[in-house]
């Protein structure tokens, strides 16, 4: 069920989802541009207030690219992938 908060990335009111297909949040931001997801080491990086500068230009470059980003946490630090096209039906989140 889907919550409403303020995006990770830019603040702004969003919602997210807890996901089933990988651990972490699907959330999504009309001002980042769609959907991204943010696994859980990342998720609580970001709540204790780490998140890399560049990661709000990487998620909204690789939304606007036509793919779903996902921020990462590990112990080389934060990362933006690619998931797969779990989410295609959901290409514009204003529908």
């Amino acid at each position: 069920m889907s919550e409403t908060c303020r995006c990770v990335v830019c603040g702004d009111a969003a919602s997210k989802d807890c996901m089933k297909e990988a651990p972490g949040w699907l959330y999504v931001c009309s001002r980042c541009g769609g959907f991204f997801e943010v696994g859980e080491a990342a998720q609580r990086r970001i709540e204790k207030g780490h998140l890399h500068p560049d990661i709000e230009r990487v998620v909204r470059g690789k939304i606007s690219s036509g793919v779903v980003p996902r921020i990462e946490f590990d112990a080389s630090g934060f990362s933006v992938k690619v998931v797969p096209d779990r989410y295609q039906e959901h290409a514009d989140p204003d529908e």
